[in-house]
């Protein structure tokens, strides 16, 4: 009893970290049977350490905006269940999926739906901080990817601003991936998701912004 007790007491003191985006965050890729831990999130967990419970929220093929094509995030289950996780710390990575050339048309509405997706997190009671993923850049044709230029260009050049310019204005920590996932051999063959390399490279970067933000608040 004593130590069921103090396990429940442990849960409740661990900082809960929701994992939140596309593909990307789900792990599609990688082996299914180790998914959860070799994913960017299970790693995650790992390198946090016993203070911090993370959780995958990914949901494949997700988008930002709102579209009637493909699931935008605030669509999925997997939201709904971020939420009620309650999280203390949110990491949103999405925008992959926006970048095919259909959903760009459609780009006037990215900020509009991306502040949506922001604010339903940050109006939970508990308050939350929230911070910006730039998801990596995805390969193109000629570095052996699978998506057409213009959707390449779309992700790689066009949207990281973007995303500065969003976390600024929304007053949000930005992290952007591509520092960490910077060779080939950090990507799955399709070039677009993460090898468990990748994923061991941007859990890293990811643990270290957030215990520095840690030892910084104290």
């Amino acid at each position: 009893m004593v130590s069921l007790i103090a396990g429940l007491l442990a849960a409740q003191t661990q900082i809960r970290v929701a994992c939140v985006g596309d593909s990307l965050t789900y792990g599609y890729g990688l082996p299914e049977d180790t998914r959860l831990k070799t994913n960017y999130p299970g790693v995650l967990g790992f390198k946090l350490g016993g203070g911090y419970q993370v959780r995958t929220f990914g949901h494949m093929g997700a988008t930002i905006m709102n579209l009637d094509w493909l699931p935008p995030i605030m669509k999925t289950d997997e939201y709904k269940k971020s939420l009620e996780y309650r999280p203390n710390i949110v990491l949103i990575m999405g925008g992959t999926n926006d970048g095919a050339p259909r959903n760009w048309a459609h780009v006037s509405q990215f900020n509009d739906d991306l502040k949506a997706l922001a604010k339903s997190y940050l109006t939970i009671s508990n308050h939350p901080r929230v911070y910006i993923l730039i998801p990596p850049r995805i390969c193109t044709k000629a570095e052996k990817g699978v998506l057409d230029d213009e959707h390449c260009n779309n992700v790689n050049q066009q949207l990281p601003p973007m995303l500065r310019e969003f976390a600024r204005s929304m007053a949000l920590s930005v992290i952007d991936t591509r520092t960490a996932i910077s060779t080939r051999d950090c990507y799955t063959p399709d070039g677009i998701h993460m090898s468990e390399k990748g994923c061991q490279k941007l859990a890293n970067q990811v643990a270290f912004v957030l215990l520095k933000k840690k030892t910084t608040a104290k």
